[in-house]
């Protein structure tokens, strides 16, 4: 993928994802080491000898690498011994869970010796565990972090798929993200949890036997995680590039097929197959994904321009949000349930609203959505803060 425009600092970090020298012409330093920070690549970066031999980069940046390459190293220790603690914690109080990216992507799913960056673990656990777990957190220590979904109340998360999040008091490399269930598509749609464990399969890590999604759901919901934040990161589109050589012999196509279909995700996932092959320079994965999905194109929304969308960044605008989400949608039966979906969610998500407002039809409920959508139409900074 040719990325014309493309700024020295993101061209360098480019080139050292597809294993490539890094560019010889002079980078920005700082500019450089902020945007590899961001992008949860500084492992990667760290051990590229080329970038030392080079002139991309100067020597006072390469110090600051090599002393967070040390720091992620510890960090990546102590994340390994908390993952056992919680396992152990789970498996000892009868809580089945299973292991979603993380540990399971850095050990089992990337090559040995290719490095990749985590900072917390996700647990998949049945809902009717889901608030058995949470008090079996907070009482060995654990706390809530305090970010939007914690404002909703734990039945709230455990039936509509919020996750929460948690670290431990004294461990701060102790973060868990509790869910319920997995997100598939915009909407939100998500994954059937019975499907998720009746297809789970059992791996190895260090001789503890845990739990993982099937290759074909692993991979949808990775596809929807890759493209729903209101940011990028290249080592996302990585897991997607090394997710599909990793199951490229196992991997069932039309299972796979047969999924996407199901949960009319097919346009999430070919677009996020089709930037990661061009990321990456794969045209082997580029023409599997047209054969699978001969009938689909990836979105066409400019929010997916290449670099453009590996630009730092926090958040975007609803309208933006709303302009992405439609782009990834098949069909206007499906469009037109998401559109009302976001712009009249249930009124147990809609945090602005006083307690005791359960109806939709309830006039203070209809006030605070006509308040928030004319608010949301107006506003014209699609990217609201930069990093």
């Amino acid at each position: 993928m040719e990325v014309p425009g493309t700024n020295p600092e993101f061209k360098c970090l480019l080139n050292i994802t597809r294993g490539k020298r890094p560019v010889s012409t002079a980078v920005d330093g700082g500019r450089f080491y902020e945007l590899v920070k961001f992008h949860h690549l500084v492992d990667l970066v760290a051990g590229r000898e080329g970038l030392y031999s080079s002139e991309a980069v100067d020597e006072k940046v390469l110090g600051l690498f090599e002393e967070d390459k040390r720091s992620i190293a510890v960090q990546r220790m102590a994340l390994k011994y908390g993952f056992y603690d919680l396992a152990n914690l789970f498996k000892n109080n009868d809580i089945p869970f299973i292991v979603v990216k993380g540990i399971y992507f850095s050990d089992l799913v990337y090559p040995p010796g290719v490095p990749r960056q985590f900072a917390d673990h996700d647990f998949l656990v049945q809902e009717w565990d889901f608030i058995r777990a949470e008090q079996l957190l907070l009482r060995s220590g654990f706390e809530k972090f305090p970010c939007l979904s914690n404002r909703f109340d734990i039945e709230v998360c455990a039936k509509l798929g919020i996750s929460r999040e948690y670290f431990h008091s004294r461990a701060r490399y102790l973060h868990i993200d509790l869910h319920a269930n997995l997100s598939i598509a915009p909407g939100p749609k998500f994954i059937q949890a019975a499907e998720c464990w009746s297809t789970a399969c059992e791996v190895e890590i260090d001789g503890v036997r845990l739990k993982v999604l099937s290759p074909e759901l692993g991979l949808l919901h990775l596809c929807w995680h890759t493209l729903k934040h209101s940011f990028f990161r290249l080592i996302w589109f990585r897991d997607i590039w090394y997710y599909m050589k990793r199951f490229e012999s196992s991997l069932n196509t039309e299972l796979f097929r047969g999924l996407a279909a199901k949960y009319r995700a097919e346009r999430v996932v070919v677009t996020a197959l089709k930037l990661a092959a061009g990321l990456f320079e794969d045209e082997r994965l580029s023409k599997r994904v047209e054969r699978l999905f001969p009938e689909h194109r990836p979105s066409d929304s400019g929010y997916f321009s290449v670099p453009e969308m590996f630009q730092p960044r926090r958040d975007i605008s609803a309208r933006t949000r709303i302009k992405r989400d439609l782009s990834l949608l098949n069909g206007f039966g499906n469009k037109a349930a998401y559109l009302f979906k976001s712009i009249f969610p249930h009124p147990r998500l809609t945090l602005e609203l006083p307690l005791g407002v359960k109806y939709r039809f309830d006039p203070r409920y209809l006030f605070s959505r006509i308040k928030i959508f004319v608010q949301a139409l107006t506003d014209k900074e699609d990217f609201k803060i930069s990093v």
